[in-house]
């Protein structure tokens, strides 16, 4: 988590379609395949930053300085997962209704997110010169 923000990165597979299909089913206009990867990685940032932003109101203070602290010495996956599962209730839940809410942030099913604008901006991002 916590990409770099100017460069490309190496979406995983799971994510990826996942993203493809907030696209789908925002019907976003078709796009050229370099724009659809570069709306594809937008959205993976955006999807990044918030579920960080999620992870953060679930942690005690003390947890997030450990959160951060993993990120920046790039501790495994595994290792940071682990630590997640027992500092926040219900993981895989938390997890699920995260990636549910971003999602309905952008195909617009849902107003609750206020923080993710609305999915029309999804539109403005595909059509972005």
């Amino acid at each position: 988590m916590q990409l770099d923000q100017n460069q490309p990165v190496e979406i995983p597979q799971e994510i990826l379609n996942f993203l493809d299909g907030i696209v789908h089913d925002a019907n976003v206009e078709k796009t050229s395949d370099e724009e659809h990867k570069e709306l594809l990685q937008e959205l993976y940032k955006r999807l990044d930053s918030f579920l960080i932003e999620r992870i953060v109101s679930q942690l005690s203070e003390a947890d997030v300085e450990t959160f951060i602290s993993m990120q920046e010495q790039k501790k495994p996956q595994t290792e940071i997962q682990a630590f997640l599962a027992e500092k926040i209730p219900n993981t895989q839940q938390f997890f699920a209704q995260s990636f549910l809410e971003f999602r309905d942030a952008y195909v617009g099913t849902s107003s609750t997110l206020e923080k993710i604008e609305p999915h029309d901006e999804l539109q403005a991002l595909a059509d972005k010169p």
